[in-house]
């Protein structure tokens, strides 16, 4: 016990070297077989199998838009894109493992997935060309709402329109729970249950039959569309016969969806910016 004692209060330097040497190389070692060590071809094969199991679930990403298929093209793709995921320990993704793994490190990868799937779409459908409908600042709420509208008539019930949450969509949230005095006259707003929600964009209410999202857009800005504008999406099989191809440390080679266009009365939507101006003007313009 005498001669132990003073080693209780703290480690002596000397073992610590040694420690220290020893974790070292153990850590080194370890690397070199992880270098050495391909992913488990199992794994990457289940999670190919997860991805390509789960693209119908793409429509979940896109409430705005609705009547649109999700399936596989008839004819082979005509490119393939490369998508990476980044962060994941490739200690987990051998056998045996070399890292602690996590039970929900797939499921995780496939909602990234999905996300980067809609957001693929949102991509198509802001390239597209759109009519420019400009609005007096002044002329908000009545003159706007009046527009809005008249402008929606061409696209029937299935109208949408997405406004950022201030100050449209905050209004709209007034009027729908408060009914406050400050809604325009004649103007019908509800709110409808189970409406979807999801990929960035979230239901507010039904004004005039149009339904209304907010989204990340300026102040100054709304979108107004036919939710029958996407007509489909389309996965094109690659030569392994998989829509998607796993390969070297990252899920990659899944084919891009192609985003079929609907008839032409659906294809069109319009941008409504508020402005100084004195007058209403419109003009083509492409999305950015």
């Amino acid at each position: 016990m005498t001669l132990l004692r003073p080693w209780l209060g703290s480690t002596p330097s000397w073992l610590q070297a040694i420690l220290t040497g020893a974790a070292a190389i153990i850590q080194s070692r370890r690397l070199e077989r992880l270098k050495a060590r391909p992913p488990d071809s199992d794994k990457l094969r289940n999670l190919r199998n997860n991805l390509e199991h789960v693209m119908g679930g793409v429509a979940g990403q896109l409430p705005t838009f609705g009547g649109f298929t999700v399936g596989h093209a008839a004819n082979p793709a005509q490119r393939t894109d490369r998508w990476q995921v980044g962060g994941i320990d490739k200690g987990e993704l051998v056998t045996p493992p070399l890292s602690p793994e996590r039970t929900d490190l797939f499921e995780t990868i496939v909602g990234w997935f999905i996300e980067h799937r809609g957001n693929l779409v949102w991509q198509s459908f802001c390239q597209r060309g759109r009519q420019r409908v400009r609005i007096a600042s002044s002329r908000y709420p009545i003159g706007f709402w009046k527009k809005v509208v008249k402008l929606a008539a061409d696209f029937g019930t299935d109208a949408v329109l997405l406004v950022p949450f201030d100050p449209i969509g905050s209004d709209i949230s007034t009027w729908t729970y408060r009914h406050g005095d400050d809604l325009p006259a004649g103007l019908h707003v509800e709110f409808r249950q189970n409406q979807p929600t999801g990929g960035g964009t979230g239901y507010v209410a039904t004004v005039e039959g149009i339904k209304f999202y907010t989204a990340q857009l300026p102040a100054d800005r709304v979108w107004l569309f036919s939710a029958r504008t996407l007509g489909s999406i389309l996965y094109a099989r690659l030569p392994s016969g998989t829509a998607i191809a796993s390969r070297g440390r990252s899920v990659s080679g899944w084919t891009r969806g192609a985003c079929g266009r609907a008839p032409a009365r659906h294809g069109a939507y319009a941008q409504a910016t508020h402005t100084r101006a004195r007058r209403a003007t419109r003009r083509s313009s492409c999305a950015h």
